[in-house]
């Protein structure tokens, strides 16, 4: 969730009201493969959940699209967590696989492994301390997923796992079941300033979740067919995708690629021409961070995107290859050349070019865009005497051309989504350090009410029978995300120093 707008007033919200307003993709995808055919594997990264495993695995067991396999990586875990699961899987006939370490090696070294050792179809990455509140996101994500051969990664909609709805998950049959078999296994309640801490934390973050994921997202999915990346607690990947992107990176990079897996997976694939698609119509909740671990929580999400940005520099600067190739074909126009290049060439006495002006490599080449033909639909027909195969072409929304090469010639469309993240990353937070500089109080003043004002109205606008609600938090929400705001001035000034004065690249983990 690094890549969100700071400014509500800024680059990526006027792209998404605008792909709002022009609505999505009108072509209707014809996928080739059944989706309910596909082999799906959860895997569950865990590092001391001991107090969250449970209900993460009670709402799993509830799916509507049960995966063929569980497998669970404990990465060092020093408390009860692979017991805790192996008892309540055993208890409700659960297959579990268990994958223990002796120390922890990070989230993305168990997602590329997993990618690699298993067989499957789709990847579903399910945080430990993450319940699919709605009971067919499983089903709903590898839908989505199949529709079309560019959609990578398929995630729903991510809210703060609350006090209340904690509550109700311990009083669900399949807990109260674990606590009646062996009670210590059980998950007990919070104390009382552990639930206050955390709920200042989903306070803020369920006012950011519920703008960005129902505003923001919606009109990026709208315009480009994509968002920079999945939300990586609750998401279903292609494997063979998520395998390919490491088997490319790791020989570079190792395991110590990002601060946030989902982050870079993300950007691998938008450079790769795939796509990464959020719903609307599935939910699910994630334990947030206590208010004093939010800002170490934030500073590796904006770690990771400023990495990624810095791997992924053609990607990012899409806009401006775009704009390039704009302005040469404008300027190669036939009205473009009849009224400058003509008259000039006339004046000088030879005919005029603007050929050494701009180089020949920044001329577009012509795209080749490969039909997809199902050639496996029907059997051959020998009638006519040549063999030949029924044809069936299948339709894909936003489609283009695949490949890293063509990220490098061109860029891609959802590269206007990264180039805006970073700029609104940089400035905002930049010009409200000038104006306390400056002390120019009123100028901060106004900045910040009116920014206030119009995200909370944004917000009370999307939020139809709860407005008065969100109206209160969208206010007491605000002074939270101005201070993670400057304190992730931190962060960037750390990242400069290392990149450009050091040529550090640890990237500081």
């Amino acid at each position: 969730m690094a890549t969100t707008p700071y400014f509500v007033l800024s680059p990526n919200t006027i792209l998404s009201a605008f792909g709002l307003l022009r609505g999505s993709d009108r072509i209707e995808p014809t996928p080739r493969d059944n989706w309910r055919d596909a082999r799906v594997d959860v895997i569950i990264p865990a590092l001391n959940e001991a107090s969250n495993i449970a209900l993460c695995l009670a709402a799993l067991k509830r799916q509507t699209m049960p995966p063929r396999k569980v497998v669970l990586v404990d990465d060092g875990s020093t408390d009860a967590t692979v017991e805790v699961a192996r008892a309540f899987c055993e208890l409700h006939n659960i297959d579990l696989v268990t994958i223990k370490r002796r120390t922890p090696i990070g989230k993305t070294p168990t997602v590329k492994r997993q990618a690699r050792e298993l067989d499957s179809d789709v990847q579903f990455i399910l945080d430990a301390d993450t319940v699919l509140e709605s009971e067919n996101y499983i089903a709903r994500t590898v839908e989505e997923l199949y529709k079309s051969a560019g959609v990578a990664s398929v995630c729903g909609t991510v809210l703060p796992l609350r006090a209340r709805d904690r509550r109700v998950w311990m009083q669900s049959d399949e807990i109260r079941a674990l606590a009646r078999k062996n009670e210590s296994l059980a998950p007990a309640a919070r104390r009382w300033w552990d639930d206050w801490s955390r709920g200042v934390t989903n306070l803020y973050r369920e006012v950011l979740y519920l703008y960005l994921q129902r505003f923001i997202y919606r009109g990026q999915c709208a315009f480009f067919g994509t968002i920079a990346n999945p939300v990586g607690c609750a998401v279903a990947y292609r494997r063979q995708y998520v395998e390919d992107l490491f088997d490319h990176f790791t020989p570079r990079f190792g395991d110590n690629l990002t601060n946030s897996e989902d982050i870079f997976i993300g950007f691998a694939m938008l450079d790769k021409g795939y796509r990464n698609v959020q719903l609307t119509d599935v939910y699910a909740r994630t334990v947030e961070p206590p208010l004093h671990r939010l800002p170490r929580q934030v500073y590796l999400w904006s770690s990771s995107f400023l990495q990624s940005c810095y791997y992924f520099d053609p990607l990012v600067k899409s806009p401006l290859r775009g704009i390039r190739r704009a302005l040469y074909g404008w300027l190669h126009s036939r009205p473009f050349r009849a009224a400058f290049q003509a008259p000039a060439a006339a004046a000088a006495g030879h005919g005029g070019t603007l050929g050494t002006a701009f180089p020949g490599s920044w001329a577009p080449r012509p795209v080749v865009y490969r039909e997809s033909i199902d050639e496996d639909a029907a059997p051959r027909d020998t009638s006519a005497g040549t063999p030949t195969r029924d044809r069936r072409r299948v339709a894909e929304p936003y489609r283009q051309a695949f490949g890293r090469e063509r990220t490098l010639a061109y860029g891609r469309p959802a590269g206007w989504i990264l180039l805006m993240s970073a700029m609104e990353k940089v400035f905002f937070p930049t010009t409200l350090i000038v104006l306390i500089l400056l002390r120019n109080w009123d100028g901060l003043m106004l900045t910040v009410t009116a920014e206030t004002a119009v995200g909370v109205a944004a917000l009370v606008a999307v939020m139809k029978g709860k407005r008065l609600q969100y109206l209160v938090k969208g206010i007491l929400a605000a002074p939270i995300r101005y201070a993670m705001m400057l304190s992730d001035t931190v962060t960037m000034g750390r990242f400069a120093l290392d990149v450009w004065v050091r040529n550090d690249r640890r990237w500081r983990k």
